[in-house]
């Protein structure tokens, strides 16, 4: 999420708290979560350092973002080769009893074909070696 999101709600928040004192009312308890942003930058970070990366598990979701709410890009199986750019921090996905809070940004070979975000539970090498 970007900086003017941030404080665009942070002032937003402030600014239903200033109008809720000045009115006379008692404000208990926080604002909502924000929902999770599938929009993220990404790099070439990695630079293909692993030159591939492999799907661990069987029906694995690519998604728009690294969050299970993003929208579904495709699904793999175990051993589809993916070529990594960097990683970033995502939704908790708990995999055998470890937890993994890391996502990597992925792409088959050619290009036009999908790409999108893993969580770090289902690659091999726990993922992408560099963050984002």
């Amino acid at each position: 999420m970007g900086v003017k999101s941030r404080m665009h709600r942070t002032l937003s928040w402030s600014a239903t708290v200033i109008t809720a004192l000045s009115a006379g009312l008692i404000v208990l308890g926080t604002s909502a979560p924000a929902a999770a942003s599938c929009s993220h930058g990404f790099s070439d970070t990695d630079n293909h350092n692993p030159a591939y990366i492999k799907v661990t598990g069987s029906d694995v979701a690519m998604r728009s973002g690294p969050h299970t709410s993003c929208g579904l890009v495709d699904r793999f199986d175990s051993g589809t080769q993916m070529y990594p750019y960097c990683w970033v921090s995502g939704d908790h996905v708990t995999r055998n009893g470890v937890t993994y809070t890391t996502w990597s940004r992925v792409h088959l070979a050619a290009i036009g074909d999908p790409e999108g975000w893993i969580s770090d539970a289902f690659l091999s090498n726990s993922g992408a070696d560099y963050k984002c």
